[in-house]
């Protein structure tokens, strides 16, 4: 954090570590099963596949 502790970083590395502490959406097994037999199985799936709910938000461009 060497460097990040300037002023006028203040509310942005305090927003950055508040937001590692909370929970948040994961990835499972099962997730990227499904996914993968999506993939491989229907021919109408879209190229890119998100696989698990923290890979939803990224893919939607959120």
């Amino acid at each position: 954090m060497h460097g990040l502790d300037h002023p006028a970083y203040a509310g942005l590395v305090q927003g950055f570590m508040a937001g590692l502490n909370q929970p948040g959406p994961v990835t499972y097994a099962r997730d990227v099963t499904e996914a993968v037999w999506r993939a491989v199985n229907d021919p109408a799936s879209p190229w890119r596949i998100p696989a698990g709910a923290d890979a939803l938000l990224p893919a939607e461009g959120r």
